[in-house]
């Protein structure tokens, strides 16, 4: 009885290892694995976009390589939408029938019709337009400005410029909160966020982040806005309903791009220097997983549904897609 007793006992501490959740890609709620690469290129990607829907991914790139859309179906690409060199943010408006993309060596803001990734006009007059958000409600679009210190306001129905807002130095990630009542200006060359009222357009407050600030992510609930500091190696949580700074988490070397998933429990934050992505869990703002994606991560999005986290790979000229596993 022996020998069995013992091989009875192994296979059962064989099951247990294997339930073990406690390590990565072991039945954890977030993804964290890379399940696919796609919007394979010749030059470095930059910005990653789900259109409202989810059946989209929008790829800008910092060369000549304009937009690249994915069919998120199968990770294919489909579409190639030319717009020179070096197309930074974009935003979607709620509808998902328009893309709004800042195109930083024209200084325009090129507007894509998604039914079938055509070119729907362009809207010029922007120094160094870097990041984009769009209200809401759909009405207007605002554009950071980095070579002025401003941003733009533009009314959607017409694509016309409405009203300029000055800001901190050198803004480059623009959020608005999903009430649609506050927008976030994160300002690489002040060190701090700009919190501007959309009923008046207004700056109400400016709140110190840490060093060099390049992105910021709002939770889906709108408590509280999470900003990476690139030389800080650092991640800001800052509570909105105050615009108190309320905890600062470490992570790895040069973080840039961050996003939330759409539940709010987690942050995901690419660091470029490590070539890492952190994932924090807000619940108490730990870090709780570190993904290795090499290849200089620049940003990051989540899909709508929370499965998928897109993460681009500047030196890799592609996109890392981590997904779930059980």
């Amino acid at each position: 009885m022996r020998p069995i007793a013992l091989a009875l006992m192994a296979f059962l501490l064989m099951i247990a290892s294997c339930d073990d959740s406690t390590g990565p890609d072991a039945g954890s709620d977030y993804p964290d694995t890379i399940v696919a690469y796609t919007a394979e290129s010749n030059y470095g990607p930059h910005g990653v976009l789900v259109v409202p829907g989810g059946q989209y991914l929008y790829v800008s790139h910092n060369y000549d390589e304009g937009v690249i859309v994915v069919d998120l179906g199968n990770f294919q690409t489909v579409a190639t939408v030319p717009l020179g060199y070096f197309s930074k943010g974009m935003a979607a408006t709620p509808d998902g029938q328009y893309v709004y993309v800042a195109s930083l060596t024209s200084g325009d803001v090129t507007v894509i019709q998604t039914s079938d990734h055509s070119v729907a006009g362009s809207i010029a007059g922007f120094v160094d337009p870097w990041d984009i958000t769009v209200v809401p409600g759909g009405e207007h679009a605002y554009v950071t400005s980095r070579g002025n210190n401003e941003v733009y306001m533009i009314e959607t129905t017409y694509n016309t410029v409405a009203d300029t807002i000055e800001v901190g130095a050198d803004p480059e990630g623009i959020e608005v909160n999903p009430d649609g009542a506050h927008l976030y200006v994160v300002n690489s060359g002040s060190n701090n966020v700009s919190v501007i009222d959309t009923s008046n357009n207004e700056v109400i407050a400016n709140v110190d982040v840490g060093s060099m600030p390049r992105y910021a992510a709002v939770l889906p609930n709108g408590d509280y806005l999470y900003v990476a500091n690139t030389y800080g190696n650092s991640v800001s949580v800052m509570r909105t309903s105050d615009n108190t700074v309320t905890a600062t988490v470490e992570v790895g070397t040069n973080p840039i791009g961050i996003t939330a998933l759409p539940g709010s429990e987690y942050v995901y934050v690419a660091e470029a220097s490590s070539g890492n992505v952190a994932i924090i869990q807000t619940s108490d703002n730990s870090v709780v997983h570190n993904v290795a994606v090499d290849n200089l991560p620049l940003m990051v999005e989540a899909s709508p549904d929370g499965e998928y986290v897109f993460v681009s790979r500047n030196t890799g000229n592609d996109v890392a897609v981590l997904g779930l596993v059980f």
